[in-house]
């Protein structure tokens, strides 16, 4: 079993995001624009989608 967790964006250049977790993620389109502070969802070194206020509530609760 896999378990996903939401990391923030710290920086972005081009396709490779710098997280404030110190990892570096690769990115492409199918996400969707990003931006400093955004939580994405990162398998490996990918990141498969961005976390919503909905799926962010969704999680806590």
């Amino acid at each position: 079993m896999c378990y996903l967790v939401p990391y923030k964006v710290k920086s972005i250049d081009k396709n490779v995001v710098m997280l404030t977790n110190g990892m570096k993620a690769f990115y492409d389109k199918k996400v969707g624009k990003l931006h400093a502070n955004d939580e994405v969802m990162v398998y490996g070194n990918l990141i498969i989608n961005k976390v919503t206020k909905h799926e962010k509530h969704k999680t806590n609760s």
